[in-house]
């Protein structure tokens, strides 16, 4: 599975994001709602890929502070988040300074993820592979927002990062799905 996802990283990773209107290097935590994706100029992306008998749930956005994607997987070798952040000439300053990963849900409550492995840069990307507890299924079945938040020191009032919405209906119905799936709903 570890090749599947270095394999999945580099094409996901190659291609410029769509003109982002400026790079998420330094966002008020209480902010991010507010500007971020509050367009519909910045309508999400949610869908199923399948490779072989492996599928994972993708969610992509390009907001008003630029292009974020994620990609959710569960099996037996464990749940894992990998997000990838768009940070043009950022990225290295990322890689090197931000230690502290959360994940918000619907701009409240802001839970921690351990350490990524792999964390790197990859073409002006932040790739970062976190393990995911469970327990925060339930809470991204509803979710209408998740953030993706990198901070230098923990509890900052500032982080670098992105948000992907969960506006519409059918969005709603594929996150809950493959969420309760993964739970063995």
């Amino acid at each position: 599975m570890y090749i599947l996802i270095l394999l999945f990283s580099l094409a996901i990773t190659t291609s410029n994001p769509a003109q982002a209107r400026e790079i998420a290097y330094d966002i008020k935590v209480g902010e991010a709602l507010e500007r971020d994706n509050s367009s519909d100029d910045y309508e999400a992306e949610w869908t199923l890929v399948h490779i072989g008998d492996f599928t994972y749930l993708r969610g992509r956005q390009n907001g008003y502070y630029g292009e974020g994607k994620f990609s959710f997987m569960c099996g037996d070798e464990g749940n894992r988040l990998y997000a990838f952040y768009y940070a043009d000439e950022h990225a290295d300053d990322i890689i090197e300074n931000g230690k502290f990963f959360y994940l918000m849900i619907d701009g409240g409550k802001t839970y921690t993820l351990p350490a990524p492995d792999p964390y790197l840069n990859r073409n002006n990307w932040v790739n970062a592979l976190h393990v995911l507890d469970m327990d925060l299924f339930p809470k991204m079945m509803e979710a209408e927002a998740l953030t993706y938040m990198i901070q230098d020191n923990e509890g900052d009032n500032r982080y670098r990062g992105f948000t992907i919405t969960i506006k519409n209906n059918s969005d709603k119905k594929l996150v809950r799905d493959y969420f309760s799936k993964c739970m063995g709903r």
